[in-house]
């Protein structure tokens, strides 16, 4: 995550969803220009009414550019439900973004329990707090995170789901949010190139359902392989780019996905 200046533009979205970046103020600059696609920005949202809402997101590039929100604080204790009309949408730097990322600490602990820490070291986690750090080691599988000793706790995907693995990939900086029960990742998490729920792979071998990876980088893949209309084989791991995922079931047909990790 990072601080932007002079990052300033407005939004007609209305209800709690991502917020539509569908206007330019003069002498400002957008998002984009800010952060990047992709970046991570804390902001607040202000309605003709009077409401705020302070939130964390991350930029994505589009027509229109869109911004995610996952709530720090507001006025009504949740999201607002915008209403219609035009809402200024502005960064915005809380006092815990200054300390906590001034440094970005690299990640002691395990593969699958990372432990970071601040010094001065938090005294205790609060909701909406974001923290980042750099991944020393690969997960493996679902994983926690402790902050400054104030014990491990679970360390969920953007949208609650535990990790699997590679989704903590070593040398990457991950940000991650305290939403009062667990931590969940903000950026870091690798971003499906295909829909989980319609991604067909290429058989090698029809007999046995084995597959190749796409050609290049790393990858992610998390695999059924079916036969007579039942589910027969389930396979999850990482490996690089054009390696053959050999089965050990005989199947008609693969679904699942393939996510690119670098």
């Amino acid at each position: 995550m990072s601080i932007a200046d002079f990052v300033e533009q407005t939004t007609t979205t209305t209800g709690t969803g991502t917020l539509n970046l569908d206007g330019v103020v003069p002498l400002s600059r957008t998002f984009i220009q800010g952060f990047g696609n992709g970046g991570v920005a804390t902001f607040i949202i202000e309605t003709e009414a009077g409401d705020i809402e302070m939130s964390v997101g991350v930029v994505s590039a589009g027509t229109p550019d869109t911004l995610a929100r996952t709530l720090i604080w507001s006025t009504t204790g949740s999201l607002l439900n915008l209403p219609a009309g035009t809402k200024r949408v502005y960064v915005a730097a809380t006092a815990d973004i200054i300390r906590f990322n001034r440094t970005i600490p690299t990640a002691t602990g395990t593969a699958n329990a990372p432990v970071i820490a601040h010094v001065p070291p938090v005294r205790a986690l609060r909701t909406g707090q974001v923290f980042r750090f750099l991944v020393a080691t690969t997960n493996t599988g679902a994983a926690t995170l402790e902050v400054d000793g104030t014990g491990a706790q679970t360390l969920a995907r953007p949208g609650g789901g535990s990790l699997i693995a590679g989704d903590l990939t070593a040398g990457h900086i991950v940000t991650v949010q305290w939403i009062g029960a667990q931590f969940r990742m903000v950026s870091g998490a690798p971003v499906p190139l295909f829909p989980s729920s319609a991604t067909v792979l290429p058989v090698v071998v029809p007999e046995l359902a084995n597959f190749t990876l796409p050609a290049g980088g790393q990858w992610k893949y998390n695999v059924t392989v079916y036969a007579g209309g039942a589910a027969v084989d389930a396979l999850a791991g990482q490996q690089p780019g054009g390696t053959l995922i050999a089965t050990t079931s005989a199947g008609f047909g693969i679904l699942g996905s393939v996510e690119r990790v670098a």
